[in-house]
């Protein structure tokens, strides 16, 4: 999941974590473009307590015992695998891209569109710590097979319940 901050990315992640996905992580993700693949980095997920209400009490508690979790300015920080002991594997192929608030797109509330791959492409560029070191055809030439590869979809805001729901179905390709 990508898009801009307060966008719901760790929301959505913890609620369908929740719903008994594995959560890798976020914010920082290491993507292979080559391989498709992603595996976490070393941080702690991050949730602001407004979260609290949508993720439900259950979660929000057992994450607030977590040893290392945090008090945060907006929220809290917490390491998943001391929350839930699900393993998750070091690499996981990537199924799609699902961009929460990218810019220009016209989404429904609740729904799921396709992004083209040249569209997919582009909205990569921003959450690519490459466009940082080389120059932008260079980075666009690295992610473009990626997003001809991986499926792309804008997902519109909604209630929690049916964002995870839709992208329930985004992944195991019943959309």
């Amino acid at each position: 999941m990508l898009g801009p901050n307060a966008a719901g990315k760790s929301t959505l992640a913890c609620a369908l974590w929740g719903s008994g996905f594995s959560l890798l992580g976020d914010d920082l993700t290491i993507v292979d473009p080559a391989t498709a693949t992603a595996q976490s980095a070393p941080r702690r997920v991050s949730l602001r307590t407004r979260s609290r209400e949508l993720l439900g009490e259950p979660l929000w508690v057992k994450m607030l015992a977590a040893p290392s979790s945090e008090a945060t300015p907006d929220g809290y920080v917490f390491h998943p695998g001391e929350v839930d002991q699900r393993s998750c594997p070091p690499v996981v192929p990537l199924v799609a891209f699902v961009f929460l608030a990218r810019r220009g797109a016209i989404v429904a509330d609740g729904t799921a569109e396709p992004c083209p791959p040249g569209i997919a492409a582009l909205a990569l560029l921003p959450y690519s710590n490459l466009i940082r070191r080389l120059n932008p055809w260079t980075v666009i030439e690295q992610v473009s097979p990626l997003a001809g590869t991986v499926p792309a979809y804008d997902l519109g805001r909604g209630p929690l319940s049916t964002m995870v729901t839709v992208v329930e179905r985004l992944l195991d390709g019943s959309a």
